[in-house]
């Protein structure tokens, strides 16, 4: 590529917009997904302190037959979990979709 941009410097004009286009998405989705991911650490601490601690309890909770509750809660924990997940896969589609556009 840089052999045909120094013999031929008109061939790279188009790739000055593409690249423009580049750097201004990945300076959109960056910030964007890095706060997912810290979302999805924060969301995710709950859950798995949650399932540990009913294993740890499961006896305790079956005896008192709180099962329906506490899966009620993992539930819960999970959905609050995977909503960081959905945005994600959204955002990714929505770069898939923008870069696919530019090229």
């Amino acid at each position: 590529l840089i052999v045909i941009c120094v013999l031929l410097p008109w061939f790279c004009l188009p790739f000055v917009p593409i690249v423009v286009a580049y750097k201004l998405t990945e300076r959109y989705v960056t910030p964007a997904a890095r706060e997912l991911q810290r979302l999805d650490a924060v969301s995710r601490s709950p859950m798995v302190s949650h399932f540990s601690e009913t294993l740890q309890g499961l006896s305790v909770i079956r005896s008192f037959r709180m099962d329906d509750s506490f899966c009620r809660r993992a539930l819960e924990y999970l959905d609050q979990n995977l909503r960081p997940q959905m945005l994600g896969m959204e955002i990714r589609r929505w770069l898939d979709l923008r870069l696919e556009l530019v090229n």
